[in-house]
């Protein structure tokens, strides 16, 4: 007989029997249960199941969102999923914009067009898609909303996508240097410029 609880408690032979069919939770759980056969318990073991708000599902139609990677916390593995975010620069260690020299290998996106924070690294394979995509030779990419279709995986230690094989540019972006009259962004040296009535801003505002 399996004995288990919902509490966090250790289980005993009075805790709720295991009766053969789903155990229905609502929240964040952890499940502990022990098996006892002729009085003799066996050791405790225990899962915990987390319940997950995504507003994707991984889909090209419903991609997943830089949030929902960052929930899912690499627990999706073996398949590819679409993901759909703004690429804001070359991505560094720990989820954040590099400031050096922009790479060609990836580029960090999120969910707004001038997020810096709660960034994730997308890792981009040799070749076309490379090509296309990476910010070192292609500066107009950033602030452009792009879906890539790859793995869930830890890039820089941190949740990622990897093995991209397909992309799909959404928008033009707000990153265009030739707009009068107007606040406009660019990269320059792998960080975001921004231009005011002709002087230039880093993103946290102080004059370059």
């Amino acid at each position: 007989d399996i004995f288990y609880t919902l509490d966090g408690t250790t289980p005993s032979s009075s805790s709720t029997k295991y009766e053969d069919e789903a155990i229905v939770i609502s929240e964040t759980t952890t499940i502990k249960a022990i098996a006892i056969k002729n009085g003799v318990s066996s050791s405790v073991v225990s899962a915990t199941y987390s319940i997950i708000d995504l507003e994707g599902n991984g889909t090209k139609e419903k991609p997943f969102t830089v949030a929902d990677v960052i929930s899912l916390n690499n627990s999706l593995t073996g398949e590819k999923y679409w993901v759909i975010g703004y690429i804001v620069g070359c991505a560094a260690n720990g989820g954040a914009i590099s400031t050096g020299d922009p790479l060609d290998s990836n580029f960090a996106i999120g969910d707004a067009a001038d997020q810096t924070t709660g960034l994730i690294a997308v890792q981009l394979p040799q070749g076309d898609i490379r090509t296309a995509l990476n910010v070192k030779d292609n500066a107009g990419n950033v602030g452009k909303q792009v879906k890539v279709h790859g793995t869930l995986e830890n890039y820089f230690q941190y949740p990622g996508v990897k093995t991209v094989d397909e992309y799909e540019m959404i928008s033009t972006g707000i990153f265009d240097t030739n707009v009068e009259g107007k606040t406009v962004k660019f990269m320059e040296n792998g960080q975001i410029v921004i231009l005011k009535n002709g002087v230039r801003f880093n993103v946290l505002g102080a004059q370059l």
